[in-house]
């Protein structure tokens, strides 16, 4: 294929435009202007609220209504630092609970449901941390009764009160000590007792899985102590933020202090978590022990790291204050450095040599989200931390490319473009009564196109033959392509369009969609 790009930077007048070629064909249309990155960034933040567990979903908020989640609001109490456990085991510590009368049982609310199936994980901690993040890279751009959620109107930036709902569950089942729950996880994949023979039926009203909280671990202190502690500064800097800003904090100190105590880091990885999470407490207290602790962790100022793959660490350190107490400059300098002289050749050798411009990891397989938003918000990063252009060119062409922007046309999202998915693995679209599924939900995408379905029904020409970025099957019981998750997909999104909205938007007045 030829692949031709063009520029429309000399482009002046606002609207709606399509490219035409006599004999050859019309691309969908496009539109140019300041707010076109407005829609994505309204339609992805709301996958986050309609992922919300533990609460229902009015008719007031959104037309994809539902009832309060059936069995995540009522759930067991694991032992604080109980050894993990897989479906089965859960399924008998639960049996033997209910048995000898053991069992008890705790009501909750938070988090978010993680994709098709509606575990709490530990990973979806950090996703207030990039909500967070991204209101500081573009503060302008976030504002009250932005996109019509429960606390729109409470004086508070709607992005900064969708992190405080995901943070909600974790804080408030903090245990005594300062341990955070991993989240919360069931006895197996959603299914229900009223269609036993078809799991694809189950949803948030009929589901028949029974969960657990998920134990304490290092990785869920740190992410928590990261994310509580920059939500708290950021809430703090606003006369509406400061009293649950002063409870983060505090929270956010004791997850840390639990952590260090019962899981001091034993490799790169571990320490690299605990180095964020000191930072972040450094930044949002200026008391200087957090900057000790990073210096004494034994490796990571050593070690050989891998930038690419660490682009958040560096842009951690890169956002302090100069001002705060007991920085090694030397360290955050070379953090800096090390991304730009990795991430700077992974633009140069592999995607600006692209037939379109897009950035994901080079040696990352199309997949999980690659072609669309996974990686491609590090751009926004990178962008921040430097402020060199060329990281913000890439950002917007990623944005373009996954806006449809492609030779395939396909914007791997449910509702956004021309030619956008329709079947999103998303159980509560598959079981209500509305014909649309809900908007916003960007999926996996093209990938290997083996599944279940192809070996039932061998397509032509066969799965072999079709080039990756062409294989993609809009089926919605296909886990590896119409399948999501808040962590992967949906928050790289919300950072990626937030990175580029328009300033000073209005509150959100407009009517809401009116799904078939």
């Amino acid at each position: 294929e030829n692949v031709y790009g063009l520029d429309f930077a000399g482009l002046k007048k606002p609207g709606s435009y399509c490219i035409s070629i006599p004999g050859v064909g019309r691309s969908y249309s496009f539109r140019i202007g300041a707010a076109v990155m407005a829609e994505p960034l309204f339609t992805s933040i709301r996958v986050l609220y309609h992922a919300r567990c533990g609460i229902a979903l009015e008719r007031k908020h959104t037309p994809w209504t539902r009832h309060r989640c059936r069995q995540h609001v009522k759930i067991g109490v694991y032992p604080e630092y109980g050894r993990p456990l897989d479906f089965k085991g859960i399924a008998e510590f639960i049996r033997k609970g209910k048995a000898d009368g053991s069992l008890k049982y705790r009501e909750v609310q938070g988090g978010y449901h993680d994709a098709a199936d509606y575990d709490r994980r530990p990973v979806h901690i950090p996703i207030a941390r990039e909500l967070c993040r991204v209101y500081e890279m573009n503060p302008e751009a976030f504002i009250d009764r932005q996109f019509v959620i429960p606390e729109s109107g409470n004086g508070l930036p709607d992005i900064l009160d969708e992190a405080s709902f995901l943070l909600s569950y974790y804080l408030e089942t903090q245990w005594t000590d300062g341990g955070i729950s991993g989240g919360s996880e069931g006895t197996g994949h959603p299914f229900t007792d009223a269609y036993p023979g078809n799991a694809w039926r189950s949803n948030t009203e009929n589901e028949s899985v029974e969960y657990i909280m998920r134990p304490v671990s290092g990785y869920s202190c740190f992410a928590f102590a990261a994310s509580a502690a920059q939500l708290g500064r950021v809430l703090g800097g606003l006369s509406r933020g400061k009293k649950h800003a002063d409870r983060l904090v505090s929270a956010a100190k004791r997850a840390f202090a639990c952590g260090i105590r019962k899981f001091p880091p034993a490799r790169l990885s571990e320490e690299i978590t605990v180095a964020e999470a000191a930072a972040e407490l450094l930044h949002a207290t200026g008391d200087v022990h957090y900057a000790g602790v990073i210096d004494r962790l034994p490796t990571i100022k050593t070690a050989k790291i891998d930038y690419l793959s660490n682009i958040s660490l560096a842009y951690t350190f890169n956002s302090l204050p100069p001002s705060l107490p007991g920085i090694d400059r030397s360290f955050q300098g070379s953090l800096r450095k090390g991304c730009m002289d990795a991430v700077g050749w992974a633009v140069e050798a592999f995607t600006l040599k692209k037939g379109y411009i897009h950035f994901k990891h080079p040696w990352a397989p199309i997949g999980n989200g690659t072609a669309s938003t996974a990686q491609a918000w590090w751009m926004a990063l990178m962008w921040k931390m430097t402020g060199d252009r060329r990281y913000y060119d890439v950002l917007c062409a990623s944005a373009d490319v996954a806006l449809g922007a492609n030779p395939m046309g396909q914007v791997q999202c449910s509702g956004l473009g021309q030619r956008h998915v329709m079947h999103p693995e998303y159980l509560e679209s598959m079981n209500d009564e509305l014909q649309d599924y809900l908007p916003g939900i960007w999926v996996y995408g093209p990938a290997s196109g083996k599944s279940w379905i192809t070996g039932i029904y061998p397509p032509t020409p066969s799965v072999d033959a079709v080039p990756l970025l062409y294989s993609f099957y809009d089926v919605d019981q296909w886990p590896g392509q119409t399948e999501f998750t808040v962590s992967e997909t949906i928050t790289p999104a919300v950072v990626m369009f937030g990175a580029l909205a328009p300033k000073n938007p209005r509150p959100y007045t407009a009517p809401l969609p009116d799904p078939r």
